[in-house]
């Protein structure tokens, strides 16, 4: 079993007969299948899976703390004298 196409959005199920072939157990557990994907992918869409994976994961807390690093660690801004002559460097040329 591994998922393909755009977005991974395909299930591919391998190693299993051909469906016309089945009897009622396989369809049945076909039914069971399909019932335990379905829920499996609403829950890891819902907005309750989502929280508790940043919640898990702490990824919102590792960015901020990524930004307040890079922040402290860039110069502060540098300030230029404009003179008359608009050059960064102030002053006459």
């Amino acid at each position: 079993m591994y998922s393909a196409g755009r977005s991974a959005g395909w299930l591919i199920v391998t190693g299993i007969s051909d469906p016309d072939e089945w009897d009622g157990v396989m369809l049945n557990r076909w039914a069971l299948f399909e019932r335990a994907v379905k829920a499996e992918v609403e829950y890891r869409t819902s907005t309750e899976s989502i929280l508790e994976d940043i919640a898990a994961n702490q990824w919102a807390h590792d960015q901020q703390a990524l930004e307040a690093d890079v922040a402290d660690a860039l110069p502060s801004p540098t300030r230029f004298n404009m003179g008359d002559d608009a050059s960064p460097l102030g002053g006459g040329a």
